[in-house]
Formats: C-alpha cells, structure tokens, sequence
C-alpha cells in the first residue's frame, strides 16, 4: 500500500502525457505582402482571437525588442504586425499592454522609441510597461514580475531568427525576455532548461511570428536580414517552433529547448500532430544559414555591434531622457 501514491502520480503523469499526444496543435501560414491582411487571415485560420480571448479580458502582448535595432534588420518584431494583432484583440477587450525587459545594452523605453513603439502605442491606445522596473516576486527559483500571475492572456509576437546560443530563435526563446534584469546572461549556461521553465511558468495563449523580414547567420543581433514574407500564427509554441524550423532547414529534433519542452510536455513537434493551415512548407521554405559557434568571432562580433549602434545609441539616450523630463513636469504639474 505504501507505493499506491507513487502509483497514482505516475498514472497521472501518464495520462496527461496521453492527452498532449492526441491532440492537434494548429498552425497558419500566410504568405503575402500586406501585414495586417496577413495576420486577420492568420489568426482567422486557427478560430479567430475570441477563440483565445474572453470580452474584457487583460491582454498581455510580447514581441521580440531585445536590441536596439529596427524590425527590418531581422532583429526586432515589426510594429505593423504587432499593431494588426492588437485591431484584433481590441475587438474583445480595451485592455492591452505591450511588455518587455531592459536588454543588456539599453533601457527598453530607448528601444521602444528607436522601433516605433511609441507611436504604435499612441496609435492604438494600448500601455507600454517595462517590466525591468516592475515589482518582483521570487517563484521556482526565478525572480519574475509579480504583474504577470494575475489573470490575464499571453500572446507572443516573436520574431524569426537564428541565435548563436540556442541555433533557432522563435515563440518559446521569446519568452526569456520575461525575466526583467537586464543581466541575463547569468542564465545562458543552462538557457534551454530556462526556456522550459518560463514556458512552464507562463502559457503563451497565442503566438503570431513575424516573419516579414527573418534573421539567419550570425542571429540573434548581428546575422543577415532575410525576406520571407511570412506570417504564422498558432495556439502552441512547441508546435509554432517546430514549424519555423522546417520553413528554415533545421530539424526541431536539433534544437535542445524544443525536445526538453516536447518531454516537459508542453506540446508537440511532430508534424502529424500539427494541423497546418494556410501555405504549404514547401512553397515558403529557405535554408537559413546558421551561427558560428567560434568564441573569438563572437566577441569580435558584438564589438563590431557595440561600434556601429554609438551614434544610434547616444541619440536614442537623449530622446529617453527628453521623455523622462517630460514625465517629471507632468508629475510636479
């Protein structure tokens, strides 16, 4: 009798196994030229947004800005493809924040002001929080913002890219960027168990990929601008990635996040398991060419980065602190 416990959570665990098995993850993939047609046509194809967001429901929208650099260089998700997401939600509910954490390099608000998403805010009428300067909780061992484990909806708006740590960037790598120090790096040692753990810990609920313009080579900030003109949209990250990573010539199987999330059962990569709509893979399918794994070249890599940003970086610093001046007037005002 002492082993019936043991016994209940390995049935448990089993089942649960069996019910990620037999179900079907669907995928869209939409080819065109015009981006907010392409994401109403993506997202329409895997049930529509009320299939994934309730009538005033908090809405929570991450794209991928870790870098100072603009969404045509294949390092940052476009704004126009965040924008049409957002019409789509604003359908359902009024309340959309656009999140994300200080990168290394920069502050977010510098980043959100060199990509536009100043403006696309304005536009939209939607909040933009930084999540670096968000109250904090500790949970599994991460410190994370406490703003994220109220109720809300997760849509992930991540970008195509290559990346020299983890070989593919997509919907499950984008959510790294929840953690809110700026000093990250701390983690890449073991980055693909992270990826797991945060996937664990926050459930994408939609995931739209940018993949106007991808990145491959020397990902995920300095590699070569691709147009693809593509745009996917999916209800599971596992089964997102796994799709960009056919549409790029890599095996998913290679890539450790995605079999560790495959095996934390947090979906499926098997593309029998996938119900894939819209292009076939063929007709949008390039060979992206990969990151070197040379040290040397790395660092001499991000040095080249570190040069070539000065002036974009110092003009951006000045806008960042027009804008924090501003504020300050408003708030003695």
């Amino acid at each position: 009798m002492s082993h019936l416990p043991n016994l209940v959570v390995s049935l448990y665990f089993w089942h649960k196994s069996l019910e990620i098995r037999n179900l079907r993850f669907n995928v869209s993939v939409v080819r065109g030229k015009d981006p907010e047609k392409m994401v109403k046509k993506a997202i329409d194809s895997i049930g529509g947004a009320g299939s994934f967001i309730r009538a005033n429901e908090k809405v929570f929208v991450k794209p991928n800005l870790g870098t100072l650099k603009k969404s045509e260089t294949g390092a940052t998700t476009d704004p126009r493809i965040v924008g049409a997401v957002i019409d789509l939600i604003q359908e359902r509910t009024s309340d959309v924040t656009i999140i994300e954490s200080d990168s290394a390099a920069t502050d977010a608000e510098i980043i959100w002001s060199h990509c536009g998403y100043y403006e696309l805010a304005r536009e939209k009428n939607v909040n933009l929080v930084n999540l670096s300067k968000e109250p904090t909780l500790i949970h599994e061992g991460y410190r994370l913002p406490r703003i994220l484990f109220g109720d809300h909806v997760l849509v992930s708006i991540p970008k195509i890219k290559t990346n020299d740590l983890t070989t593919v960037t997509c919907s499950l790598k984008n959510l790294f960027g929840l953690i809110p120090t700026r000093h990250r790096a701390k983690y890449h040692k073991h980055i693909s168990q992270v990826i797991v753990d945060l996937n664990r810990i926050f459930k994408s609920n939609l995931v739209v990929v940018d993949g106007l313009i991808g990145m491959e080579g020397d990902g995920p900030l300095v590699g070569q601008p691709v147009t693809m003109n593509v745009v996917i949209a999916g209800d599971n990250p596992v089964a997102v990635d796994s799709v960009v990573c056919n549409i790029i010539g890599v095996n998913p199987k290679d890539i450790d996040h995605i079999m560790m999330a495959v095996d934390a059962r947090l979906g499926q990569m098997d593309m029998h398991s996938i119900n894939l709509l819209g292009e076939r893979l063929e007709d949008v399918s390039r060979n992206f060419a990969l990151p070197s794994t040379i040290p040397f070249m790395r660092r001499l890599r991000y040095k080249m980065l570190e040069h070539s940003e000065k002036a974009v970086l110092k003009q951006a610093v000045g806008i960042l602190r027009r804008l924090r001046r501003r504020e300050g007037k408003a708030t003695r005002n």
